[in-house]
């Protein structure tokens, strides 16, 4: 039963607004992402990647999401279970806002880059959840197909019931966004499923009216 979230408490992102170059996820209409999707595994202390799919992620157009002006990214894929469904979200140079989200999983991680930690309720039609971020204030060096950046690293953590923890990783990089996503899923202290998607092309769109 594919999820319909809602955080309730909502990152404020600053008030003026920020130049495309500035933000860790800047949005714009027709803005696209690439990845390629990547199934990891981990024998005997080697480990291995191989691409099992692609994945596209459109920014679409504004919408209201109670108060909100929030973008709408589709996320639409190919191969073996590739992301699908939409995510309402606000990016800029403080942080990172999902206002709803209706995909499969929540590809988008909350942020607030002026902490270290931050902590978002989110409901679903299973009850809620409680998303907590740790971000780094560190720049990472991020290498993937698209080419080599740095980037802001967000871990984000949930329970999911049954003793299963599921951890998201996203790698942000101002004037392009999500660069890398690591999705990976602990059952009784071992990793049981690991996946990437890393970017392979990025498309900024134009900016409201078409500028």
């Amino acid at each position: 039963m594919r999820p319909v979230l809602t955080s309730f408490a909502l990152l404020l992102l600053a008030a003026v607004p920020s130049r495309a170059e500035e933000s860790y996820l800047p949005l714009a209409e027709g803005a696209t992402w690439t990845y390629e999707i990547r199934k990891v595994a981990k024998v005997a202390g080697f480990v291995s990647a191989k691409k099992e799919g692609t994945a596209t992620c459109s920014c679409v157009k504004l919408e209201k999401v109670g108060d909100v002006d929030a973008w709408i990214l589709a996320w639409d894929g190919e191969g073996e279970d590739p992301p699908s469904g939409r995510i309402w979200v606000q990016g800029g140079v403080t942080g990172v806002v999902v206002a709803k989200s209706d995909a499969d999983e929540l590809w988008v991680l909350p942020a607030d880059f002026d902490k270290t930690e931050c902590e978002v309720e989110i409901a679903g039609e299973g009850g809620g959840i409680t998303v907590s971020s740790k971000i780094e204030k560190a720049e990472e060096e991020i290498e993937v197909p698209a080419g080599t950046f740095k980037c802001r690293k967000v871990t984000s953590r949930v329970n999911v019931g049954g003793g299963v923890k599921t951890e998201r990783i996203v790698w942000y990089a101002k004037g392009v966004g999500i660069v890398k996503i690591a999705k990976r899923a602990d059952v009784g202290g071992g990793v049981s499923a690991d996946k990437e998607l890393v970017l392979v092309k990025h498309d900024p769109g134009k900016s409201v009216g078409g500028k």
